[in-house]
């Protein structure tokens, strides 16, 4: 009896020093078009064949070899390939320029404007010039701040079905 009388007071003194903490911050937000804005080389290409995975192909003779994706990055010269993003002062995107060096043209434009679907949490990125536009999707925001930028870029059969999604990243120069 004892025991239980201790123990309940030690609960309830436990208890009454718990307050609730109704501080549901989480930080500063980032400013992502000022982490887009920059120089960006890439690192790495990788290729997915969405057909592939959606009907979940594999080699049981060759586990080892993935016949969903494929590391592209040494098939071309692909690191020599640059982007730069410039904006106003007001964070808003203006011009962007893609030197590819050697490698293929993977968003077929050099030169032009570019827009995204929401200048603060940027999801989509349209490469434009003229009339030509290459619509890319942000693998993740979150990585911007490390100075990583995710750019996928799904090409479509001629059904109009995604088929293949290519994903490429850059590190800020």
């Amino acid at each position: 009896m004892k025991k239980l009388i201790i123990f309940s007071a030690f609960t309830a003194v436990m208890l009454s020093a718990c307050k609730p903490d109704n501080d549901f911050s989480i930080g500063t937000p980032q400013n992502r078009m000022a982490q887009l804005a920059g120089n960006w080389k890439l690192q790495s290409a990788t290729q997915t064949d969405l057909k592939a995975k959606s009907y979940n192909y594999n080699d049981p003779s060759r586990p080892d070899v993935s016949l969903i994706t494929q590391d592209i990055t040494a098939a071309y010269p692909f690191n020599t390939i640059t982007l730069s993003f410039a904006e106003d002062a007001a964070n808003a995107p203006t011009t962007f320029t893609a030197n590819y060096g050697a490698a293929p043209k993977i968003f077929k434009l050099t030169t032009g404007t570019w827009k995204v679907d929401n200048l603060a949490t940027p999801g989509a990125i349209r490469l434009i010039n003229g009339t030509d536009t290459t619509k890319t999707i942000l693998g993740s925001v979150n990585t911007l701040s490390a100075g990583l930028l995710n750019i996928q870029l799904t090409k479509y059969d001629v059904s109009n079905k995604p088929a293949i999604q290519y994903n490429y990243i850059f590190k800020k120069n």
